[in-house]
């Protein structure tokens, strides 16, 4: 995925709720982070890995896992 495409996706759990958006897409050599922003207040940073996310869908939502919660 390019980042442009990640970055202001609203972010779900698998119940189909939003629960943020993410803000950024950081990259420090091991993995991909996500930087969500909270809708309940603050933010999660989550490696983008099958642990977390539970699906991309580009121009729809990103699918998270309930580990973050």
């Amino acid at each position: 995925y390019y980042h442009a495409d990640l970055i202001a996706l609203p972010v779900h759990d698998e119940s189909g709720t939003e629960i943020g958006t993410l803000t950024n897409v950081l990259n420090y050599g091991s993995a991909d982070l996500f930087d969500i922003s909270l809708n309940a207040g603050g933010s999660v940073v989550i490696p983008f890995t099958e642990y977390y996310v539970a699906k991309v869908e580009i121009g729809k939502a990103v699918t998270v896992k309930p580990t973050i919660q």
